[in-house]
């Protein structure tokens, strides 16, 4: 989040909220013109402010954030630590994209029954749609009844909300909920995995399947630099499956290992153990700047080796 802030001159001092009450009454401000505010810079400053407001709160400013990113000299210090602590959202990207890829692979290589497109996107709308939509009105209501906004105002921010657009409509996170930004990229991918493997499966031949999500990957890897340096231009694509396909596709690969290789993922060894704690720290380490191609690169090899280990790592297959 705090990547996509925008770009900022070398040495510009750029200031957010200093405590939550602060950060709200930002927010506040925001408000007074309906849809996108007229100034930007002040928009993209009250939408990471639920992110940082903690860490705002403890006496740091947006500065100390944006030090801590890209510093690994910086690695003792809790900050560092501190301002990656939103890669889990990254790693679930990537169990999404295993556990959706699962039944599409499982009937091409192990002959099970096809998945039926119709039953698919039943299954996905019932399950997720019904407690997205309690919680959305929830926190509109609390919006409307706790915090004294607008009904009128925030009606179309909510209706964007119940068909997962809102950064694609607006540009910026949604103001009823900034965490359903998540959701929303899921929700783009949910949609696209069944073409995805129809397309895959249609290629000939079968040594040329496995290029296309690579090229996917790759062209996601260079399109979130290209997203993060033009942001102004690409704000309403920057939380997309443009930009984290590469997290969804290597659960996609691991997927395709799980059912090629289950021998190799079946054998336990403690020194899995150690590989799959190494590679958590791999994680950290190279998750940011996420817009640095290496460090896209290295956090996903990571993800793929923690993945494994979880399943050959004794003590990691039983604590997950």
């Amino acid at each position: 989040v705090l990547e996509t802030a925008g770009p900022h001159r070398a040495g510009e001092r750029v200031t957010g909220p200093r405590s939550i009450s602060n950060a709200l009454t930002i927010t506040r401000a925001d408000r007074a013109t309906p849809g996108a505010p007229a100034d930007f810079t002040a928009s993209k400053a009250s939408g990471f402010h639920l992110n940082t407001a903690y860490s705002e709160s403890l006496g740091h400013d947006f500065n100390w954030g944006i030090e801590q990113m890209g510093h690994r000299w910086r690695i003792w210090k809790p900050g560092w630590w501190w301002a990656r602590l939103d890669i889990g959202v990254k790693v679930l990207f990537s169990i999404s994209g295993f556990v959706l890829a699962l039944p599409f692979l499982k009937s091409r290589m192990q002959g099970t029954p096809e998945v039926r497109l119709g039953e698919y996107f039943y299954r996905r709308l019932t399950r997720l749609e019904p407690p997205f939509v309690v919680s959305l009105l929830a926190f509109l209501l609390v919006h409307v009844f706790f915090l004294g906004d607008s009904f009128e105002r925030l009606m179309p921010h909510f209706l964007a909300g119940l068909v997962y657009s809102h950064v694609m409509l607006y540009g910026y996170a949604n103001q009823i909920n900034p965490e359903t930004w998540s959701l929303e990229t899921e929700a783009q991918f949910y949609a696209a995995v069944p073409f995805l493997f129809m397309a895959m499966y249609a290629l000939r031949p079968k040594a040329m399947r496995w290029l296309l999500p690579l090229a996917l990957a790759l062209l996601s890897i260079l399109f979130r630099r290209h997203a993060v340096l033009h942001y102004e231009e690409y704000a309403w694509l920057s939380q997309g499956i443009l930009v984290f396909f590469v997290n969804f596709s290597t659960g996609i690969l691991f997927a395709w290992v799980y059912l090629a290789y289950p021998s190799f993922l079946r054998a336990k060894s403690p020194l899995r153990d150690l590989a799959g704690l190494a590679a958590v720290f791999s994680m950290f380490v190279c998750y940011k700047p996420q817009h640095n191609l290496m460090n896209n690169l290295g956090l996903n090899l990571s993800v793929l080796l923690f993945l494994a280990s979880v399943f050959k790592g004794p003590l990691l297959n039983r604590f997950f």
